[in-house]
């Protein structure tokens, strides 16, 4: 019989902002499996249930549920469960498949996979390859030291090499497995930019052109679906609308099963005769969480992107109760902060003064930053009728590929912003104080002519392609008018080169493996990434490694 937790080390958290006194205001958003009533645990006693400080400590973390053995109805058993049916999770069943093991079963909370957008960063695939683009051992070296720069250290460069050396067949893999059923995948950011990004723009992520988008658009559904399907046929179990609770463990710490939460209240247990491979996500709808591990974003609620509500948090939480490592620093969120023109095109921004306070040349990513410390966290983007001739001609990259407009976007952009005939009556339909917006467009345009952008060292011929002088004049609110949000949370437990879970000393815990959102140390504070894509390939290539490992135990 195995035991829910032991009486070790229980959670050593290295994070300042993990001690924030928020047990009774944040107490009601803590997952269900945290609020259960107290009675004999379904096997054993509960790690961490005599620990010193615990949840008083930590109280975004809570107790270990206690399940009685009565209420489990149901025992499943497989080599390998897997809990999350996302990009990391399904890669994982995947991993495993293609090293010969099918006995799979995984565990979602959604009645159905994750189907979520996003663009997969890979190096050196085979589509890379068709394209001329091939990536030497220098080139990767180049792309890292990029990242690890950004992150300011707190990311793993270990995380980055094994993205290095295994997502071009992971991505090829996955490119083959849609383009069999006639889905057709391409690269981001490619032709490359016809300029040097890092020369004239302060932040991009489409320096490296490296991005993958699996099918049609900005979506991984053909993916998921195909891999659910093929998994299935393959022998795989499914047990959806069941929400994981709490890894148990045997009398030498090995990580055992999970159970798991039924929508109808009771529990279904699943037993691993090899690994269990955590790929949860996000906790970006878990408040508490927020509050303590991204400051950032602290004051802000949970203006979430990402509608999964079921993103709790629950799968960091388990495997800290079963003694995993949290990681130290902030925890990275995806911001977003976006106009109807993309960043970093770089039209007059100006805040709810009237003012312009930044270098435009910069991301929907990182204008979060910017935004969020203006009054009213918003802010308004400016451009006059010459607008989309300005977009054509600079033709600059974004995270998909060169801005260009066509008609049809060029009246629907229109269409979303207030317009005016004058600076005057521009002003007064976007509410800011008209003297001083009026002024900070003439300035603005005075540098343009002058010949060097003193304000904020916009490049000259940036400057001068977004002059604001030809009516009629056009301006829309950041995210219309909406505060600015985030997406997802990137961030968790302490994984190794081979996605094993690193309890308190840094060893693997036996028997436990995580890839994805719920893991640390891939990302800074936020993803601002020169790489586009890092997320889902991330994701995607630990999570092909997870299941790879775990079938060879």
């Amino acid at each position: 019989m195995s035991k829910a937790m032991s009486r070790r080390n229980f959670i050593g958290v290295g994070l300042a902002g993990a001690t924030i006194g928020l047990a009774g205001a944040m107490s009601a958003c803590q997952p269900p499996a945290q609020q259960e009533a107290s009675g004999n645990s379904a096997s054993g006693q509960a790690r961490g249930a005599d620990h010193e400080g615990g949840a008083a400590e930590t109280p975004w973390l809570g107790e270990p549920p206690v399940i009685a053995e009565e209420d489990i109805a149901e025992t499943l058993e497989a080599d390998i469960v897997i809990v999350g049916c996302g990009v990391a999770g399904m890669a994982a069943g995947l991993g495993a498949h293609d090293a010969g093991n099918d006995d799979i079963l995984f565990m979602e909370s959604l009645p159905s996979p994750r189907i979520a957008g996003g663009v997969h960063a890979g190096v050196n695939t085979t589509l890379q390859k068709e394209g001329g683009m091939t990536f030497t051992d220098e080139d990767i070296d180049k792309m890292i030291k990029s990242e690890i720069v950004l992150s300011s250290g707190y990311a793993d460069e270990r995380m980055y090499r094994v993205w290095a050396r295994e997502s071009g067949a992971v991505l090829d893999r996955l490119i083959n497995l849609i383009g069999e059923e006639g889905y057709e995948s391409k690269i981001n950011t490619y032709p490359r930019a016809s300029y040097d990004q890092k020369e004239l723009e302060y932040f991009t992520e489409g320096e490296f052109p490296v991005g993958h988008n699996l099918g049609p658009g900005d979506s991984n559904e053909p993916c998921i679906t195909l891999e659910t399907a093929l998994l299935e046929e393959a022998g795989a179990q499914f047990v959806f609308d069941t929400q994981a609770t709490l890894l148990e463990q045997d009398d030498q710490d090995r990580v055992t099963g999970v159970i798991g939460k039924r929508a109808d209240g009771s529990y279904v247990r699943a037993n691993a005769n090899k690994a269990v491979i955590v790929t949860c996500g996000s906790f970006g709808h878990n408040e508490a969480m927020v509050e303590a591990l991204c400051p950032q974003v602290s004051g802000l609620g949970i203006p979430c992107m990402n509608p999964n509500t079921t993103d709790d948090g629950i799968g960091v939480q388990m495997m800290l109760w079963a003694g995993a490592r949290m990681q130290a620093g902030p925890v990275a969120v995806m911001t977003k902060c976006a106009y109807l023109v993309p960043q970093p095109v770089p039209f007059l921004i100006v805040n709810n003064n009237g003012e312009r306070f930044h270098n435009e040349g910069t991301s929907n990513f990182a204008e979060y930053n910017y935004v969020i410390n203006q009054p009213g966290m918003t802010a308004w983007q400016v451009f006059d009728s010459n607008w989309a001739e300005a977009c054509n001609d600079m033709g600059i990259m974004t995270w998909s590929n060169a801005y260009h407009v066509s008609e049809e976007q060029k009246k629907e952009i229109e269409d979303g912003c207030v317009r005016a005939d004058t600076l005057e009556e521009l002003a007064e339909a976007m509410g800011v104080p008209v003297d001083t917006f009026v002024a900070t467009v003439e300035r603005r345009n005075f540098l343009a002519d002058a010949g060097h952008d003193d304000d904020f060292g916009l490049p000259i011929e940036r400057l001068r392609a977004t002059k604001i002088v030809a009516p009629p004049f056009f301006a829309n609110e950041s995210e219309g008018g909406n505060i600015p949000g985030f997406g997802v949370t990137l961030g968790g437990v302490c994984i190794d080169e081979r996605m094993r879970v690193e309890g308190q000393d840094g060893r693997p815990i036996p028997g436990l493996y995580s890839a994805g959102n719920c893991t640390g140390r891939r990302f800074g504070s936020a993803y601002f990434q020169s790489i586009c894509g890092m997320s889902n390939g991330f994701a995607a290539t630990h999570g092909y490694v997870a299941g790879r490992e775990a079938a060879s135990l």
